[in-house]
């Protein structure tokens, strides 16, 4: 089987500029995705980038970048699928390459692990589903959010789930989010509704210190302490 690792990495980020190279623990941030794709199930690894300095760092770790991105598939408002789309679609033309799955990877993921990325993997062939996404529960539930209106006045988001009466938190139902850490997709299903979500997407579970998502300096350095406790 074809398993296409894809990792995108845009040069620019207004959160945090240039995370995808920041320095965790003296390494690349990408590197963290790069080395634990490469001991997975997936047997060719690309990272799509618009910049010259993420794309030889890339590749000194074992991955490909066999062309940038397009300026127009780097704004901000791009989408992913619209990138993996261009990258098929070159492979094909030029190497006759289509794989069978494909796997999104985002490099601020670093606590992301090999088994991770295989069991998601595992959990889409196994299923027969057409796309897996890795989530994990809320440090809160959602129901306890608050927002002010216009005259100032404070709404419970409870109060959009329980309208009727007023639940204890052991009422409520229960909500993940979407990590960001493993996409498992067929190439079918992204041909088709040009998305990494498909009719039958399912969830992979994963812990919450396994699931930050780096996009500001704080979460960096959470993530930095967190890779040190492992080490200990």
């Amino acid at each position: 089987m074809k398993i296409l690792g894809f990792i995108p990495a845009r040069a620019n980020s207004k959160g945090l500029p240039g995370k995808n190279i920041k320095l965790l623990n003296g390494k690349p941030l990408i590197s963290y995705t790069i080395e634990e794709a490469k001991k997975s199930r997936i047997n060719r690894i690309i990272v799509s980038t618009d910049s010259l300095e993420i794309s030889e760092i890339s590749q000194s770790l074992g991955a490909e970048v066999p062309f940038l991105r397009s300026a127009e598939l780097s704004q901000d408002d791009s989408v992913i699928e619209d990138a993996i789309l261009d990258v098929l679609e070159k492979l094909n033309k030029n190497e006759g390459y289509q794989p069978n799955m494909i796997v999104l990877l985002q490099p601020t993921s670093p606590l992301r692990k090999a088994t991770h990325i295989d069991d998601c993997i595992k959990l889409l062939d196994e299923k027969k589903a057409d796309s897996v996404v890795s989530v994990s529960e809320p440090m809160e539930h959602p129901a306890v959010m608050v927002n002010w209106d216009a005259q100032g006045k404070m709404n419970f988001l409870s109060d959009l789930f329980f309208q009727e009466q007023k639940t204890q938190r052991q009422g409520y139902p229960t909500f993940f989010f979407v990590n960001g850490a493993v996409y498992v997709f067929k190439i079918q299903n992204l041909i088709k509704n040009k998305s990494r979500y498909g009719e039958k997407t399912l969830p992979y579970i994963m812990r919450q210190i396994d699931s930050i998502d780096i996009n500001t300096i704080d979460e960096l350095l959470i993530a930095e302490a967190l890779l040190q406790a492992r080490n200990i």
